[in-house]
Formats: C-alpha cells, structure tokens, sequence
C-alpha cells in the first residue's frame, strides 16, 4: 500500500509538471506581435518647457508656499544638450545648465507591453509580454546654476554639481489586432548631484530678547547638501505633451554650530514642477 501510495504520487506530480510546461509553452507559442515605431532617432533636438512651481523654500525668511511660473529651454547637441530658465513669482531669477554626453549610445533591452490589467477589491492582475526594443541612453556629467531673489530672503545662488543619466524610448507592439505601447515610452532624466547653495537665513535668539527690543539677526550663510532630480516628459515626440521634474534632497547651513537654538540647521530641498513640453 505504501508503495502504491508513493507511486501514485510520483505520477500525479509528474502529470501536473507535465501540463503546467505544456501550458506555458502553448501560451508562449500564442504570443504573436510585431514591433512599430520603434524610431528612437526621432527624439526632439530642442523643447521648452512652461511649467509652474510649488517648492518648499531655502531659508525661514521666506514665508508661505513659494510659487512661482518658469520657462525652460533645452538643446540637444551630439555632445552635449544644454538647458536655461528663466522664472517669476516668489523667485525671481535664472538658471542655466549642462549635460556632457559621455556616454551615448542605442541599446536594445526587454520592453515590457501590458496586454490586460483587471481590478478587484484587494488585487491587481496584470497581464503583459517581454519584447526586444530599442531605447536612447545618455549618461555624463551634468552641472545646473541658479541665481536669483527667494522672496523676503533677498539674493540666492545654488549650483548643482553630478551625473545625469537620461532615457529616451518609443516602440508600439501590434498585438491581437491592437496596438501596445511599450511601458518606458517617453523621456527621463535622473541627477545625482551634490548641491552648494549661498542664502540669506534668520539667527535671531528669540528666547534672550528682551520685550520690545526689536533685535532681528539675519546673516549669509554657504549650504552643502545633496539631492536627486527626477524629470521626463510623457510621448516627448508629440508636439505639445505632460513635463515634470521633482528635485528632492537636503543642504545643512555652514557656520551655525553656535548658533541660536530657534535657528534652523539646514533646510530641504523640494520642488514640484507641472507643466508642458512643446517640440520646437
């Protein structure tokens, strides 16, 4: 009994394996699709880009939620693309920057194509299938500077020293009679950059002032930080599409060990941009 027992285990484990590979590779077999506009060449060479900002702001002498309106331009060269900003509201001022192309280059990877997604009250189910694509990389050393007036902080300069790495894909799956997009279409830059700032920033000693003094301390200080700045555009070959970038980090205030206790160490760096991208 206990050798048909373990038999029989045997052949019903040997019977299960057998269908599940014979299933999948039906399921494979199945799986029919042709490639389209894949043309990763196409990219745009120059965009500008209005958008709108919401940031939280580099000094407590600034008050309220800084808003302001900018307008970027960027050009791509062979070797090099470069970028400039000009912006009004709570920051009044200009940026410029640039990407060195180290490293440049097409590649073909594994794009994913999502074929069904169905919903239920818990769970997500995705369907999708892998599939051979062309993308653009560009990767090399990026610096950005921005100068300027932050609102009641007066004057503000910050430089931004890194590696960019950027990517551009576009490619279509025809699938089952429907046509797929690839789900890394569009563009995206990532820097990694270390950040130098100057700012003006409040030292008053709240706590040793005397009723009606009117002491008010407000000094210059440099700021080392770092962050990591994330933007792209969605279907960038469109003529006018979605653009956004998120900065994100942190810089400490130099010279404030002895500093007052109501005064701040540092300040973190955030900035949400919406707006739209318009190939030129």
């Amino acid at each position: 009994m206990k050798f048909f027992n373990s038999t029989t285990q045997h052949l019903l484990l040997g019977l299960v394996l057998f269908i599940l590979t014979s299933t999948s590779h039906l399921f494979s077999q199945n799986i029919r699709y042709k490639i389209v506009g894949n043309d990763v060449e196409s990219r745009p060479k120059f965009v500008l880009r209005p958008s709108v900002s919401f940031s939280i702001p580099p000094s407590d002498l600034v008050e309220g939620l800084p808003i302001f309106v900018s307008i970027e331009a960027q050009y791509w060269t062979k070797m090099i693309d470069y970028r400039a900003t000009g912006s009004f509201g709570t920051f009044k001022g200009g940026a410029i920057g640039a990407t060195y192309h180290l490293s440049e280059k097409v590649k073909v990877k594994k794009e994913k194509y999502v074929t069904s997604r169905t919903e239920t009250k818990n769970t997500t189910t995705t369907k999708y299938f892998k599939a051979p694509a062309n993308v653009h990389r560009i990767s090399g050393p990026c610096a950005d500077f921005t100068s300027g007036i932050y609102g009641t902080a007066g004057f503000y300069s910050k430089l931004d020293l890194g590696w960019d790495f950027q990517h551009y894909g576009r490619s279509y799956a025809e699938y089952n009679n429907r046509t797929i997009r690839g789900s890394s279409n569009g563009w995206l830059s990532l820097k990694v950059q270390a950040v130098l700032a100057n700012v003006a920033i409040d030292m008053t000693d709240y706590f040793k002032l005397g009723a009606g003094t009117g002491k008010y301390t407000e000094k210059r200080k440099t700021a080392v930080g770092a962050q990591v700045n994330i933007s792209g555009a969605v279907r960038p070959w469109k003529t006018v599409t979605f653009y956004y970038a998120l900065p994100l980090g942190y810089m400490r205030y130099m010279g404030v060990a002895n500093a007052p206790e109501t005064t701040s160490k540092g300040a973190p760096i955030l900035n949400i941009i919406l707006g739209t991208q318009i190939k030129i």
